[in-house]
């Protein structure tokens, strides 16, 4: 039983990833998350800083957060 993740036995597939931040967002990392987490799925949201900066982001986010608990769920 691993000591990093003591929880991966009680899910059987692979638990997801929440990013925050804007390089995970940009199109041209895209390549470097995939290297970095393989076939994890992966969730990316703004950082909650410049959400609070720039609301206009926080649909994005709910939409995005409301994915990764249906992924969750299914799970």
């Amino acid at each position: 039983r691993s000591t990093l993740f003591p929880y991966t036995t009680l899910f059987r597939s692979a638990l997801p990833v929440l990013l925050l931040g804007q390089f995970f967002e940009q199109p041209e990392n895209a390549e470097a998350v995939a290297a970095t987490f393989g076939n994890l799925p992966v969730f990316t949201v703004p950082h909650p800083a410049r959400m609070l900066r720039q609301p206009q982001l926080k649909a994005r986010a709910w939409t995005e957060l409301k994915r990764l608990r249906q992924y969750l769920e299914a799970v």
